[in-house]
């Protein structure tokens, strides 16, 4: 059941466990681009009361080497004795899951510290085996800084299969070719040690994608048995931007994003996977003909004005702020023993630069760590 209040669960002893053991509360940040982030400037800002969860995202195009030293630092942050950082490393973002292409038996082997052939001079190499095995295997040993792996983001979303491109082709029973999919977690779950937990994030979005049979329940129930008993973590992404502003009420979270939940994954973890604006910082006012569907545009939507101007001329009223984002998922409470909280604000390492926004999320975190009621704003930002 989808609540107001919060869940509050020990965040002192937080090690991201596996399942089976004790759930601990997950207060979580994406960094979508971490080799260009002042990790000075934001372990300054981000110095809380709470071990933050901070999801790396390892672009396409990139080398280990790129994330080595700033994985290093914030791994070896701590406050009062405990990690002030866990880190999960995510391999592919969704897009990069259709980009890059399952092995071939013929394929050249990579060479990992330019992740193309070896021999050869060729820059766009889209392997997904061994770019991943390349990630896991140089974070091990003495750069062990990766605390769990995400084996899959929003697997489930059209923009993530390798047929969303072929209109051709009619998915009425279910969306896309899941077995691809399904193929390319299992190769990553191959390889991450077995002392790893293993996250994987689904998509839910309620009739807002291509694909109208797009429907969460249905996709994860082609999970092999062996696959679900593998995983740790499920993680619901969705983006209220991308579903017209449409905020979740308790009778869609109970029944339609908790319920097929559990009907698949009985003991797994889960949680809040990915929220934020999905166009990032830059995007403009959407227009309207009212006032109910009516937002301003990111650059000034933290809540902090009444009114914004479009960009063809009438004002319109603030109706979904990132801060009210912000604050009506973190501050979620599931009736399930196994939820986590979560979060992982898509637009971390751009929104850390904005006081109101980051005292509102420091704010909350608090508050879920005092177990006190969170102050929420309200939608219309007044």
């Amino acid at each position: 059941m989808f609540l107001a209040g919060i869940l509050c669960l020990s965040a002192i002893a937080q090690v991201l466990p596996k399942k089976g053991a004790p759930p601990q509360r997950i207060y979580g940040l994406t960094i979508e681009n971490l080799p260009d982030l002042d990790v000075n400037a934001f372990q300054q800002v981000f110095d809380t009361s709470v071990p933050i969860t901070l999801r790396i995202v390892f672009q396409p195009q990139t080398l280990p080497t790129d994330y080595e030293g700033k994985l290093r630092t914030l791994h070896s942050l701590t406050k009062n004795g405990t990690r002030r950082f866990y880190l999960m490393g995510l391999l592919f973002d969704s897009q990069a899951l259709k980009e890059y292409k399952l092995a071939g038996a013929n394929d050249p082997m990579i060479d990992c510290e330019r992740l193309i052939p070896k021999d050869i001079e060729k820059k766009d190499v889209m392997n997904y085996n061994q770019r991943a095995k390349c990630f896991i295997d140089h974070f091990k040993d003495n750069k062990d800084y990766i605390d769990a792996w995400e084996v899959g983001n929003e697997v489930n979303g059209e923009w993530a299969d390798e047929s969303y491109n072929d209109h051709t082709k009619k998915f009425e029973l279910f969306a896309g070719e899941y077995e691809t999919t399904l193929k390319k977690i299992d190769v990553v779950i191959d390889l991450v040690p077995n002392s790893k937990p293993l996250v994987l994030t689904v998509t839910y979005q309620p009739n807002c994608g291509e694909w109208k049979h797009n429907a969460m329940g249905e996709w994860i129930k082609h999970f092999s048995q062996t696959t679900i008993d593998k995983i740790d973590y499920v993680l619901i992404s969705y983006y209220e931007d991308k579903c017209r502003y449409k905020v979740l009420d308790e009778h869609e979270i109970d029944a339609l994003v908790i319920k097929p939940l559990r009907e698949v994954f009985k003991n797994q973890f889960i949680g809040i996977g990915e929220i934020g604006y999905s166009a990032g910082k830059g995007e403009n006012s959407k227009e309207c003909s009212d006032n109910k569907n009516c937002y301003c545009s990111i650059q000034k939507t933290y809540c902090d004005e009444n009114t914004s101007t479009s960009g063809r001329g009438p004002k319109v009223i603030c109706r979904k702020s990132k801060i009210s984002q912000m604050q009506r998922y973190y501050g979620m409470k599931w009736d399930d023993p196994l939820y986590v909280g979560g979060g992982f604000w898509w637009n971390a390492d751009k929104d850390y630069t904005v006081p109101d926004f980051v005292f509102a999320l420091k704010s909350q975190f608090q508050c879920l760590l005092d177990k006190s009621q969170c102050v929420t704003t309200p939608l219309d930002c007044h």
